[in-house]
């Protein structure tokens, strides 16, 4: 089963992302997907890592697409070195117990989204963008907890803790 290690959306913003996603969304955005993990020592890091981190402010505007056999949409943010240094600082400290991190969520090649709508049908595209377009962008959040989950046919959070050091410093 893959896992993911997630920023979660404020709670104010994630009612509001909910209202336009897919029934059981959870709004994130990734900082990795892995086939799976070192579980003892990820759990030792990560939250000490977490209470070390800012929250992170964004501005999703604009949406995007991925294709493939199935499709995703999704909100993505304002290109943020904020964003893009908490990727990396992660990166750092917890590659090395990921193992089979998906491409597409390294540094070299990662693209910060929050998922609205997952494993759509070509066919039913036009429905979740439908649902979308009531969403008025930007969005200005906070990515404000992180959480490990395991994901498959349904999601499994097993910790979620606060993003807790003072966004001065």
């Amino acid at each position: 089963m893959p896992w993911s290690i997630e920023l979660y959306v404020d709670e104010e913003n994630a009612e509001a992302i909910r209202a336009v996603s897919a029934p059981g969304t959870s709004p994130h955005v990734s900082l990795a997907v892995t086939a799976s993990i070192d579980r003892v020592p990820l759990e030792a890091v990560l939250p000490d890592w977490a209470t070390r981190q800012a929250p992170v402010p964004v501005t999703f505007d604009h949406w995007g697409l991925f294709l493939s056999e199935s499709a995703v949409l999704f909100l993505a943010p304002r290109e943020g070195a904020a964003l893009a240094a908490v990727h990396r600082d992660f990166h750092r400290h917890a590659s090395h117990l990921l193992v089979g991190e998906w491409d597409f969520y390294r540094p070299q090649r990662w693209v910060p989204h929050c998922t609205v709508a997952d494993h759509a049908a070509l066919t039913d595209l036009a429905a979740a963008v439908e649902r979308a377009r009531h969403l008025s962008l930007p969005m200005t959040a906070l990515l404000s907890r992180m959480a490990l989950v395991e994901v498959g046919h349904r999601r499994i959070e097993h910790w979620v803790v606060p993003l807790e050091s003072s966004i001065d410093g």
